[in-house]
């Protein structure tokens, strides 16, 4: 008798940054923690992506300055565009208490300040991946 094991879907994340080193190093540790990674170079980029998958990317970790658009207007787009349980992180190198107050109130789920750990990146986003589906499950009994 065989036995057909179903492969669980791997969770589609797109990483966003400008660096070409850091982008590849954030979306191979992506990987390595069994998620499909896109890549973009920028914002404009990003939106594309989007835009082709169509409400397939789970989550999206973006750099916060980059040039043409960078990560708060990346953010805004992805708060407007996509389901609302799409993580979105935001990684900089300059955090403050003021920038990190307007970006959780545009939407962001987590920020992470450069450099950050593989370990702390994946715990922020299993942490906020957790948090949003429990949101949408408290909001569908709520609908119910």
């Amino acid at each position: 008798m065989e036995i057909h094991l179903s492969h669980a879907v791997m969770p589609i994340g797109l990483v966003v940054d400008d660096d070409s080193t850091l982008r590849k190093t954030v979306a191979d540790t992506l990987r390595r923690n069994n998620f499909e990674i896109l890549e973009a170079e920028n914002g404009e980029d990003a939106i594309d992506i989007l835009e082709k998958k169509s409400g397939k990317i789970k989550f999206v970790v973006s750099d916060f300055n980059m040039p043409r658009i960078n990560g708060r207007r990346l953010l805004k787009y992805v708060r407007s565009h996509t389901p609302t349980s799409t993580v979105f992180i935001i990684m900089s190198c300059s955090v403050n208490e003021s920038l990190t107050r307007e970006l959780i109130a545009l939407g962001a789920d987590a920020i992470l300040c450069k450099p950050f750990s593989a370990s702390t990146l994946i715990h922020e986003l299993k942490l906020a991946q957790e948090r949003n589906s429990t949101h949408q499950a408290h909001t569908r009994i709520q609908d119910g």
